[in-house]
């Protein structure tokens, strides 16, 4: 998201004569892997999170072909990275070599005739908005309790739901002094940043370039105390670099591709991402208004299949309420990526928000959190404030893991649906605030009414698990209304943290006595119903 902070760069894009396409494969030829063996391809909490969601691994997820990358390195291309969602390549060449790819019989089609950086060539003193916050309007170093307790994440730390077990995905530009810094201290003390990644400079080193992501990273997990705490201070987190701050190219959707593709493989359950896309240094590359389909752009239809495969992605709506262009960039234009908006502590929309609608016209942002003089941690030292969608949509991603924290049995869809049905304004959207700012009260008893977890199942078919505790050793009995499932039923074991267990068993074939004393949930489906249910075990 831009805005009038300049800066004076020079950066060419295309040097001894080597350009840089991406090329789409025609299938997924040569693949050893299989769909029945995903633990060769994905991490085992991503399919655990596909399997407590029900949702089967496809093609999609299977790497390229190896055949063809090799074919292109015959062809005299460099490998620069893959995605398996989109079955692509972003590959370094010269045009004579491009040509001769167009008629390679595995190639489905190239992204463009011309480099995905496209043709701009920045000179000494070019001034370039940056993509992120407003300029930051006021320093205060007093606590983050408005943020928090606007969409009653204060309520929900104190039921003890902070995000512990969840995993975020954090998308962005840099992330200076998190390695150093006491806002994240916690983070490294506790092993918590599982994976750091920069795929504009193919180093695992993230924390260089720039502070956006560190300022966005503390509104979610910071714990400094009576300053600022985040809305997830104990989930764990990944770190990515796919944005490149001197410039503005296609080649930047492509590697947050790469980035959320290796976040899916890792298993995070929330994947938040503070950038947005519509126009480019080389104008030829520009989106129109029209493009914002929810399915045109490179970055969105690698987000809209992140949403399909169980991850909640949260999206910054975009700052630009106030220019030209007015609307959301992309990918907050994502059918289920869940945009957001901002708005000030008084919950009046922030100037610089972004407006929807989608060009196909559903309602844009999502939702709304506080996004206009926004408590955070500047470059991981100073408390300060800052202006930005940017600010407001990690204050709701890490709501999002408390949330999941809370109800593992939901899936993402049924999360964000519930999410959107908690806000203010659900009964009455518009383009401005989306359905308005969510509620942690709201949405949980929207989830207990709709969605019969926890012991919340409708009286005309309640549930009852007995003996309940249960000790080992025992067999259990569930019965539903006033019928007693069979002992073949098949039933789905979770822990408190959504882990999947024991999946699609037989009733009576549960192993309840190999598990630590502890909070279970019972999942299972009774006419066509999915319902959950608390098993207590005890030893």
């Amino acid at each position: 998201m831009r805005n009038f902070l300049f800066l004076i760069l020079f950066l060419p894009f295309v040097s001894n004569g080597q350009a840089r396409y991406f090329v789409y494969f025609k299938d997924k030829v040569g693949v050893t892997q299989n769909i029945s063996n995903p633990s060769t391809f994905l991490s085992e909490r991503s399919i655990e999170r596909r399997s407590a969601q029900r949702i089967n691994i496809t093609e999609k997820d299977l790497p390229v072909s190896p055949v063809y990358l090799n074919n292109l390195k015959q062809l005299g291309f460099t490998i620069v990275g893959k995605s398996k969602w989109l079955n692509a390549a972003l590959v370094e060449g010269s045009a004579t070599q491009l040509q001769n790819l167009k008629n390679a019989a595995f190639i489905s089609k190239v992204q463009g005739d011309t480099d995905i950086r496209g043709n701009a060539n920045p000179t000494p003193n070019a001034r370039l908005k940056s993509k992120f916050d407003s300029p930051i309007t006021s320093i205060d170093y007093g606590n983050s309790s408005n943020q928090i307790k606007m969409i009653g994440a204060d309520t929900m730390h104190a039921k003890g739901y902070t995000g512990k077990g969840m995993l975020i995905g954090v998308i962005d530009a840099g992330f200076i002094r998190v390695n150093q810094a006491e806002a994240f201290a916690h983070l490294r003390a506790g092993n918590k940043i599982k994976r750091t990644y920069n795929f504009v400079y193919n180093t695992t080193d993230v924390y260089r370039d720039h502070t956006h992501g560190t300022n966005v990273l503390s509104t979610i997990s910071s714990t400094l105390q009576g300053k600022l705490i985040g809305t997830a201070p104990e989930a764990d987190v990944a770190l990515y670099v796919s944005e490149d701050d001197l410039s503005e190219t296609k080649q930047e959707e492509v590697f947050w591709v790469f980035a959320a593709e290796d976040a899916d493989s890792l298993g995070v359950d929330v994947l938040n991402t503070s950038l947005g896309y519509y126009n480019f240094d080389d104008p030829a590359q520009n989106y129109s208004y029209e493009d914002m389909d929810g399915e045109t752009s490179i970055i969105v239809k690698a987000a809209n299949y992140a949403s399909q495969i169980g991850i909640l992605v949260v999206n910054s709506a975009g700052n630009e309420g106030n220019s030209a262009w007015r609307y959301i960039g992309t990918p907050a234009d994502g059918e289920n990526v869940i945009a957001i908006g901002a708005v000030s502590s008084t919950k009046t929309k922030a100037g610089f928000s972004s407006f929807g609608p989608t060009s196909d016209n559903r309602i844009k942002p999502d939702v709304t959190a506080m996004g206009q003089a926004t408590i955070l941690s500047n470059n991981g030292s100073n408390i300060t404030s800052g202006n930005g969608t940017s600010y407001s949509s990690p204050i709701i991603a890490g709501f999002l893991a408390g949330l999941k924290q809370q109800f593992p049995t939901l899936t993402a869809l049924q999360i964000r649906e519930a999410l959107i049905k908690s806000a203010d304004r659900y009964n009455n959207p518009d383009n401005s605030y989306g359905y308005g700012i969510p509620s942690y009260s709201r949405f949980v008893d929207i989830v207990q009414k709709q969605y019969f977890v926890l012991g919340n199942e409708p009286e005309n078919l309640e549930v009852i698990t007995y003996p309940n505790p249960v000790y080992n050793g025992q067999d259990i009995t569930i019965k539903v209304g006033n019928t007693v499932l069979e002992d073949n039923h098949e039933v789905t074991l979770i822990n408190s943290t959504g882990k999947v267990l024991q999946n699609n068993v037989s009733k009576n074939k549960l192993k309840l006595e190999s598990l630590a004393e502890g909070v279970y949930i019972l999942q299972f489906n009774y006419l066509q119903k999915d319902y959950s249910h608390k098993l207590l075990i005890k030893k």
